[in-house]
C-alpha cells in the first residue's frame, strides 16, 4: 500500500573498435554511442495529456492494480499496473496505452469511485484539503485543529490533524508515530526531512495510514486513515487514493481538483454543529463552563439554545441559561481531590447524541492554582471535575495548544483547572453537607447527564 519510489542508475560503456581486416591499422576512433532504444510503452504513455495520465493511474488505482503516486510518470509499477489491467481484460499484455484502453479503463475506475461517494472538499477546522469516500463516512464530527469522518459503525475512521505553534516537530512525530508498540507493528515508514513522512501498519485487528507535512512557520498537517483488517482488500486502494488526494496546504483561493473524472463529485454530508465545550448543569437552566462569547455567538446547550447569563473574562468561566436541567440538586463543593474524575462530552452524530467520556486523573490544588493530569480532548474545557462524593472540585479549562496524540487518542497530561476561591466566588454559592462516597459508575449515573455538550449554531 505505501508509495515507494526506486531510483535506478544506469551505466553506459563506450567500446572502440578496428577494422582487423586492415594490413595497417588506422588511428582509432570513437565508435559513436548508438542512439537509445526506443520505449513504446513509455512513448505511447507519455503521449497523453498530463490530465489523462493521472485520470489512468487514479482509475488504476481503485481497480486495485496500482500502489503508486498519481504523478502522470510513467515507471516500473505504472508499466506493470497497465500489464495487470491488459491480463484482466484479455489483451496482449504488452503495457502499451491506447485511446481505447485509456477510456475503458478510467470508466472501469470511476465506478468503484462513485460507488464510495469519493470527492475532494475544504476542511475548514485544519485548513487542509482532504478526498475521501463520503457515502461510506457519512459521520462527521469537528473541533478546532480536528477533524474526523466515520462510518456508522465507527470502523473506517478518517482523522484530519492541524498542529500549529506545538514543541513538537516532523521529525519527533515521525520518531513517536514510527515507534512500534504493544499490538502496534508499523510495515512501512519514510521520511522526508522538513517536507513530510508516512507511516503505515497494523494496530490489532485494525490497519491504519498515516501522512504528515510541514508547511509555513513549522505549522504540520496530516491524516489517520483506519480500517479493519479484515476489509483491506477493497481498503488498501482506498488509503492509497485519500493519499493521493490529500493536500495539507492547498493554495489560497483555488477551488479542490474533482476527484472523479466522469461523474460529477457528490456534496459532502453537512456538517453538524461543532462541539466545543462541555457544560455542568450547576441549578435548573444554568450550566456552567469555559467559552467567550467572541468564540460563540449563539451557543446550544445539549442542541438547546442557550445564552451567556455570566461571563468572567479573568478566568474564561461562563454561565449559560436556557431551558435544561430541570430539578436537578443544588451543587456541592470540596476540596479531597482522591479519586478524581473528570466528565465531558465528546464528538457525536448530534448535540443531544454526544456520548458521555468519563475520565480518571490526578487532581492537584495548591497555592490558587489547581490541575488535573488526564487525557482529554479541546473539546472538554469547561467539563466538571468531581471526586468520589460527587462534590464539584473544578472544571477544565481551555487548552493553550492542541493535545498531543497518538493514533488519535490524546494524551495524558496536566490540564488547568478552574477551582477554589474563584470558582466558589463566580457561582456565589455555599458548601452543602459532604455526601457519602460513590464508586465512578455511580457517580455517571448521577451526575452524567449533568455534563452535556455544547456546540455552536453559527
Amino acid at each position: 500500500m505505501p508509495v515507494k519510489i526506486v531510483y535506478r542508475l544506469a551505466l553506459l560503456g563506450l567500446v572502440g573498435s578496428q577494422g582487423a581486416w586492415a594490413q595497417t591499422a588506422p588511428t582509432p576512433t570513437p565508435t559513436p554511442v548508438e542512439a537509445a532504444k526506443s520505449d513504446p510503452a513509455k512513448d505511447a504513455f507519455l503521449a497523453f495529456s498530463e490530465a489523462d495520465r493521472k485520470a489512468a493511474q487514479d482509475a488504476l488505482v481503485w481497480l486495485g492494480l496500482y500502489n503508486g503516486v498519481d504523478d502522470g510518470a510513467f515507471g516500473k509499477r505504472t508499466r506493470e499496473a497497465i500489464e495487470a489491467y491488459q491480463k484482466k481484460t484479455g489483451a496482449m499484455p504488452d503495457g502499451v496505452a491506447t485511446p481505447d484502453l485509456i477510456s475503458y479503463l478510467k470508466a472501469a475506475g470511476d465506478k468503484p469511485r462513485v460507488a464510495a461517494g469519493f470527492a475532494a472538499f475544504d476542511e475548514p477546522s485544519t485548513g487542509a484539503r482532504v478526498s475521501a469516500p463520503l457515502k461510506w463516512l457519512d459521520k462527521r464530527t469537528q473541533e478546532p485543529g480536528h477533524a474526523r469522518l466515520a462510518s456508522r459503525d465507527g470502523a473506517i475512521t478518517l482523522d484530519i490533524f492541524a498542529q500549529a505553534n506545538s514543541d513538537e516537530t516532523l521529525d519527533s512525530m515521525f520518531k513517536r508515530l514510527s515507534a512500534e508498540s504493544g499490538d502496534r507493528k508499523v510495515a512501512y515508514k519514510a521520511l522526508k526531512p522538513d517536507a513530510f513522512f508516512v507511516v503505515s501498519g497494523e494496530d490489532g485487528a485494525t490497519k491504519f495510514y498515516q501522512r504528515y507535512a510541514k508547511g509555513p512557520n513549522g505549522a504540520l498537517r496530516g491524516f489517520e486513515f483506519r480500517y479493519p483488517k479484515a476489509r483491506a482488500d477493497a481498503l488498501d486502494r482506498v488509503a492509497i487514493a485519500v493519499a493521493n488526494g490529500f493536500e495539507p496546504f492547498p493554495t489560497a483561493g483555488a477551488a479542490p481538483t474533482p476527484v472523479a473524472s466522469a461523474a460529477p463529485a457528490p456534496t459532502p454530508t453537512p456538517a453538524t454543529p461543532p462541539l466545543v465545550a462541555t457544560a455542568f448543569v450547576i441549578a435548573p437552566g444554568q450550566a456552567l463552563t469555559v467559552l467567550a462569547p467572541a468564540e460563540c455567538a449563539e451557543p446550544r446547550v445539549a442542541g438547546a439554545p442557550a445564552t451567556f447569563g455570566r461571563v468572567d473574562p479573568a478566568s474564561g468561566l461562563a454561565r449559560l441559561d436556557g431551558d435544561f436541567g430541570a430539578g436537578v440538586a443544588p451543587t456541592r463543593f470540596g476540596e479531597d481531590g482522591a479519586d478524581a474524575i473528570l466528565f465531558s462530552r465528546a464528538p457525536g452524530a448530534a448535540a443531544d447524541k454526544s456520548p458521555l467520556e468519563a475520565s480518571r486523573g490526578d487532581w492537584s490544588a495548591s497555592g490558587g492554582r489547581a490541575s488535573l493530569v488526564v487525557s482529554a480532548a479541546a473539546t472538554a474545557r469547561g467539563a466538571p471535575i468531581l471526586n468520589g462524593r460527587g462534590e464539584l472540585l473544578g472544571v477544565l479549562g481551555a487548552m493553550k495548544t492542541p493535545p498531543r496524540k497518538i493514533g488519535g487518542v490524546a494524551i495524558a497530561e496536566p490540564r488547568e483547572a478552574i477551582a477554589g476561591a474563584t470558582l466558589k466566588a463566580f457561582l456565589a454559592d455555599g458548601r452543602p453537607a459532604a455526601g457519602a462516597p460513590m464508586t465512578a459508575p455511580e457517580l455517571a449515573r448521577r451526575f452524567g447527564a449533568r455534563a452535556l455538550a455544547v456546540t455552536c449554531a453559527s
